[in-house]
Order: structure tokens, then sequence, then C-alpha cells
């Protein structure tokens, strides 16, 4: 596992603004990810490239019934990838980790809601009505619940409710947000967590948590 050390500079986030500024709370859990001011690319795609924030600030790990705003775009027509959330545990593997994620696919329309938990498991799926392409902005809003319930919204069209209702399947009620990657070459110019309190800073939560994150 490595991680991203950023340099000494404290953005103050705030309800509205892009996390990804904060270079400082972001760990990487596999893959080569590249910080660029306020965005993030993932420069050497693999199976199951990750990077989070529940490693730096584990209050995130008890978050629910929150909002996640994101921008992305695909730079090559292969793979897949998207963001992740109720995430619980990471690892450095194939298929790691314990966490949901929404992922896009190069030249289709097609969005997965999947699920992690040491192993892949698909939710469900639908067709967005968007073919996924190649240097192209696209905006997804991700609506978490602890009771669950998701509900997505891709290019402004709202799809869900969905839940995690497999037979044996234990749902993911609360965690922490990252992106995924499965041999794509993605980047990520937004993400925006908006909490019921209606804000998150990550400065004022590390400095909270007795944990500094690095700076």
């Amino acid at each position: 596992m490595s991680i991203f050390v950023a340099s000494l500079l404290i953005l103050n986030i705030v309800y509205g603004t892009n996390i990804i500024c904060d270079h400082n709370v972001w760990t990487i859990v596999r893959g080569e990810w590249t910080f660029n001011g306020c965005s993030v690319d993932d420069t050497l795609p693999m199976h199951s490239g990750m990077i989070w924030i529940g490693d730096v600030d584990k209050s995130t790990l008890e978050w629910s019934d929150y909002t996640i705003k994101g921008t992305f775009k695909i730079n090559d027509n292969t793979g897949n990838g998207g963001i992740a959330f109720h995430v619980q545990t990471v690892a450095d593997a194939d298929d790691g980790g314990q966490y949901y994620a929404l992922s896009f696919f190069a030249n289709q329309d097609t969005v997965v809601f999947g699920k992690w938990d040491n192993g892949f498991t698909k939710i469900d799926e639908f067709n967005s009505g968007t073919t996924i392409l190649a240097d192209v902005d696209y905006n997804v809003e991700i609506l978490c619940s602890s009771n669950n319930a998701f509900t997505f919204k891709f290019e402004g069209q709202s799809f869900g409710p969905y839940s995690d209702d497999n037979e044996g399947s234990t749902p993911f009620t609360k965690g922490s947000v990252g992106f995924r990657n499965y041999y794509m070459p993605m980047s990520f110019s937004n993400l925006e967590v908006i909490l019921p309190d209606g804000e998150y800073d990550p400065v004022e939560s590390l400095k909270n948590s007795g944990n500094p994150g690095g700076w």
C-alpha cells in the first residue's frame, strides 16, 4: 500500500467544495493515482485500483444518509470504474474490501450498482441513455441511505431506488467514500460529500479526532 503525501498547504474544505483539492485526506490503496490541483488521475489502471479517505479520516467510516456529487471522465475506451461509497474496509487485492460502488463502462450506457465483500456481487444495473465516451465530463450523484435504499442521478436523470437485497446479503449501512477502477484510465475532477448537517470539513474533522492527517 502506498500513501500519497501531499504538500503542507492546508485547504479548508466546506460544504459544496471539492474534497479532491485536499490531498492530505486521501490514501492510495492500489494502483498509481496522480493529483493535479483539484483533480486526480488513475495513471496506472489495473484490477481493483482504489483510492479513499477513510484511512486518514476514520470518522468517515460512520457516515450515513449522505449525498455524493462527482464529476469524471474516461481517458481511453477500455474497462470500467466509478465512485465507491459506504466503504468499510479496503484491501490491496483483486476485488478486496467491503463497499458499494457505482461503475461506468467505456463505450456503453450500462451503469452497474455493485457490492464488494472480499469478492464482487452485482446488485443491479440500469441503462443511463448516455454512452460513456473518452474525454467527456460526466456528472453523477449518489444518495446513500442507512435504510438500504440508494438513488442515483446521472447527467440529471434519476434512477432507483435500489436495495442490497440479494439472498444472504447483509447491507452496508454506513461508510466512507473513494474511487475505484478496473483497467480504465479515468480522471475525477470533483467530489462533494453533503452530510445531514450540511458540510464536511476534513481539516476540522481530523483536528477533532486527534489525527492531523500528515500536516
